[in-house]
Parts: structure tokens; sequence; C-alpha cells
């Protein structure tokens, strides 16, 4: 019962994102994605809106208004961008054709299955704690440092903290929230 209780605000936290990040994608111009398969264009729209998000948060750090506050309106903004998300996807008006044809080849039909087991994993394995040095020192501790001062630091000993990735900045709306 413990690991559930754990696992559903993480659950929600990763869909609602990704969903979000979906939507933003999809605003983007269309010539930018140009798949003809429709898993391969949801996918890279996913990761341009993550791409998108990240900036977005690290604009946020940048102008030293990394705040807690500031950062849970930006997860309001990104929870209405899902819902947005919501009202227009397939997924939400149960459109069970469309799926069919996505699936009519059998090869994606595995991928997508071991893609949605390693996404279940990946979410199992977010509940645990962080244990490892380099999670502790840099992975957590930057995002802790941004919203701490709400915004950048110096850090003499961490010089990871001047150019942070796209994680660093996902650790910061999760911390925030």
């Amino acid at each position: 019962l413990d690991i559930f209780s754990a696992l559903f605000p993480g659950t929600f936290y990763i869909g609602t994102l990704t969903l979000a990040a979906w939507v933003i994608g999809q605003l983007c111009p269309s010539r930018l994605i140009c798949f003809s398969n429709p898993i391969s264009r949801a996918v890279s729209r996913i990761a341009l809106g993550f791409l998108i998000i990240s900036n977005l948060v690290f604009l946020l750090v940048t102008a030293q208004v990394s705040s807690v506050e500031n950062i849970r309106y930006f997860l309001v903004a990104l929870g209405l961008f899902a819902a947005y998300g919501l009202k227009i996807s397939r997924l939400a008006r149960f459109d069970l054709k469309g799926f069919s044809e996505i699936f009519r080849d059998r090869s994606v039909f595995y991928i997508t299955a071991i893609l949605v087991l390693y996404g279940f994993w990946i979410m199992i394995t977010a509940t645990l704690p962080p244990t490892a040095r380099d999670e502790l020192i840099y992975h957590l501790e930057i995002p802790k440092q941004w919203l701490k001062l709400t915004g950048h630091y110096r850090s003499l000993d961490n010089i990871y903290a001047y150019f942070p990735q796209l994680g660093e900045t996902l650790f910061l709306l999760g911390l925030a929230g």
C-alpha cells in the first residue's frame, strides 16, 4: 500500500507534464516534425515540448524569479495545457478506431508495449529515495539551491551548476510541487 501512495502523485506529475509537453509540441509549426508514423510524431512533439518547458524554467532561474510560488504558478499553467491536451486528444474521446489504425503494424504495437512497460518501470523506480552521490550533490542539490535563492547561485565547488540540463530543470518543477 505504501508504494501506491508514493506512486500515484509521481505518476500524475509525470503524466500531466508529458501531456503538457505534447500540447506545447502540437502548438509548434508542423513542418518541424515530419514523421509519417503517428507514434514517432507524438514522441517528437513531446520531446520538443519538454525542451521548451526546460528552457522556460531555465529562463525563470536566470531571471532570478524561480521562487516556489512562481514555479507553482508555472505548474498550474502546465496543468491547464494538459487539460487542453485531454480535450483535444483521441484518448479523451475513447476513439479506439484511431488506435487500431496505429497498431495495424505488429512491430509498432510491440515497440509501444515495450515503451509503456519501460515507462511504468521508470515511474516505479522514481519513487525510490536518492542514494547516489551524483544525485545528492548535483541533480537534486542544484535545483534545491535555485528554489532557496530564487535563481542562479555561485558554486565554486560544483561547476555543473552553470550549465544545467533538461533533468535539473524538471527536478526543479518536482521540488516546488
